[in-house]
């Protein structure tokens, strides 16, 4: 995968996760603290955790083809360090509505929950563009296959002809 093509699947994830953190924040705000106001400064924080996940999806990053045990490794490595950079980023405060450790849950559990959302997408994605691929060759195949039986039968036809005897 080229750089490029990778950059432009990073845009594509970005533009997946705040839709989704902007939902995950205003639904555990609702949730948790229903008398508090959303205003649009609700929206900063997922902007800034869908930069950093971006971000931090460059991990990801490689030229040649991984081993599958290589990939879940990588998808594992930056879920880890997803989840701690917003563990140290989004510790609760001292006068939180919500005590610490149900705090850290919730966070962990959203994380993971668009984390796996996000990598569903991309598998998704692959997957409808390998069969498209797929099939396109095997079209390519069937007509390759029909033009040499086609020539295939053209020069068989000339080969068995019997030459044709002239009477005297």
């Amino acid at each position: 995968m080229s750089f490029k093509e990778f950059l432009i699947s990073r845009v594509k994830l970005f533009f997946f996760l705040l839709p989704l953190t902007v939902t995950a924040f205003i639904v555990i705000t609702l949730f948790f603290a229903p008398k508090m106001k959303l205003t649009y400064d609700i929206l900063i924080p997922p902007l800034q955790l869908s930069i950093v996940g971006v971000l931090l999806s460059f991990v990801m990053y490689f030229r040649k083809q991984l081993t599958f045990r290589q990939y879940l490794l990588r998808l594992f490595l930056q879920l880890v360090l997803i989840q701690a950079l917003f563990m140290w980023w989004l510790s609760p405060a001292e006068d939180a509505v919500i005590p610490a450790v149900l705090h850290h849950l919730i966070i962990n559990a959203t994380i993971f929950v668009i984390y796996a959302l996000g990598v569903l997408m991309v598998w998704f994605q692959r997957n409808r563009q390998s069969r498209q691929m797929t099939e396109q060759l095997r079209k390519l195949q069937r007509q390759q296959a029909q033009k040499e039986a086609s020539e295939k039968s053209v020069f068989s036809d000339e080969q068995d002809s019997e030459p044709v005897k002239l009477s005297k």
